[in-house]
């Protein structure tokens, strides 16, 4: 029997561990115009990507610090 997958962009069927090159077909035909377009574009979703990940870790790692003290409280009762 065999397996293959589908690619969600061009629909091309391909077969266990291929990988689909539509992207980068599709990016090498772009005028370099377009290309400069395309490049900024990733770069600006990447900058607010990499923003928003900062301000959900705005608490200082609060957490990771509270879980790494040795000092941190314990809710083990036993003495």
């Amino acid at each position: 029997m065999n397996y293959y997958k589908t690619c969600p962009h061009y629909g091309a069927n391909l077969d266990s561990g291929e990988r689909c090159d539509c992207i980068a077909a599709r990016y090498e035909r772009l005028t370099p115009e377009n290309r400069g377009k395309f490049d900024a574009m990733i770069a600006k979703l990447l900058e607010e990507q990499n923003a928003a990940q900062s301000a959900a870790n705005a608490l200082d790692g609060g957490v990771d610090k509270a879980l790494t003290r040795p000092d941190s409280t314990s809710h083990d009762n036993r003495n």
